[in-house]
């Protein structure tokens, strides 16, 4: 990454983070300190953690930061834009904190998630008290912009929350099936994840008062760049370093319907065996070898590497097709491939 871009992302970060910290220390109660727990920023007694050990438990924040470069791309400003991020990272966060109620994943970044350790009640208030203060974040806008301009903003996050939670239902129903093909698996991801980064980006521009016509494209940069961002996530999930990603093919041991999975599922002569193992509350090494060896036979690995490719340069050809400084379009560009680039 340029140095230049780098420097906006760590500072831009520390702005983000103290502006949610800023709506989060309206509140007292120990309630509070359990959001603070899920973003990472606190153990699970209460604890502020360090600076090093925010960014390993807290996620790297990377749909509000594209957010403010694609605002700052388009000329509008890091400051009155903060709000904006801010309830966009707290959206995804409390969508994360509901989706590991519903999925029983017990971890979350190395951590226990929030419902392992206070229970399942605690857990959904918790999602539904941080849904609200994305409302609250976002109302902050109205310091710096009109109240039509802030309605919209509104507007396309109340838009992301249903779009999320209509691909949970396609994801949620998908893994009860235990089938589906690729490109319904892609329509589900389209909404569960790329829709907050389609959102994200369209307020960019909206935010920098750009006409329609680059809301859409923004929009359609953002859409793109979910997409490889979940294909990409779900490679790694099969092949990627076991001490990232908590152990080797942890999507095989979880039985997971991720894009390598629904293609072999649709495309292996092996796919019945397949199912059967996914199928399996307990999978052996036997187990993940044989599902490893039936994604190597129709080559899912290259042929996933190549999706999460062709949805990147969708991605930089819409970004490419935006207005704004030369020079901050040309280290976004160089970013979007690098942080979407899946190296064997």
């Amino acid at each position: 990454m340029e140095d230049t871009l780098k420097r906006f992302f760590s500072s831009s970060l520390r702005l983000l983070e103290k502006e949610m910290e800023m709506v989060l220390s309206q509140f007292e109660l120990p309630l509070y300190d359990f959001m603070r727990y899920h973003l990472g920023w606190k153990d699970e007694k209460g604890n502020w953690l360090k600076e090093e050990e925010r960014g390993k438990f807290g996620g790297k924040r990377i749909r509000p930061l594209l957010l403010l470069a694609v605002n700052k791309l388009l000329g509008g400003s890091l400051k009155s834009s903060l709000p904006a991020a801010s309830a966009v990272e707290f959206l995804h966060n409390f969508s994360l904190i509901h989706d590991d109620i519903e999925d029983g994943d017990e971890i979350r970044r190395f951590r226990p998630t929030v419902w392992k350790i206070w229970g399942i009640p605690q857990a959904i208030n918790l999602g539904s008290s941080m849904q609200a203060l994305v409302y609250l974040s976002v109302l902050r806008l109205l310091e710096k912009f009109p109240p039509g301009m802030v309605n919209r903003v509104v507007e396309e996050l109340t838009f992301a929350i249903i779009s999320m939670t209509e691909g949970q239902y396609l994801d949620l129903t998908m893994q009860e099936k235990g089938e589906t093909t690729v490109s319904d698996y892609l329509y589900m991801v389209r909404r569960k994840t790329g829709a907050l980064f389609e959102r994200a980006c369209r307020i960019a521009a909206i935010l920098a008062g750009k006409k329609e016509e680059t809301v859409e494209r923004a929009g359609k940069f953002g859409i793109f760049f979910g997409l490889a961002f979940q294909v990409k996530d779900d490679y790694l999930g099969i092949w990627g370093e076991a001490e990232k990603i908590g152990k080797p093919a942890e999507d095989v041991h979880k039985g997971k319907m991720s894009f390598p999975i629904v293609f072999a599922l649709n495309k292996s002569q092996r796919k019945e065996e397949l199912a059967e193992i996914l199928a399996k509350n307990e999978k052996t090494k036997e187990d993940i070898e044989k599902v490893l060896g039936i994604l190597e036979e129709i080559d899912a690995r290259e042929y996933t590497r190549e999706m999460c490719e062709s949805y990147t340069d969708d991605a930089v050809f819409h970004l490419s097709q935006l207005g704004g400084r030369g020079s901050i379009k040309k280290h976004l560009e160089k970013w979007t491939r690098e942080s979407l680039r899946i190296n064997f």
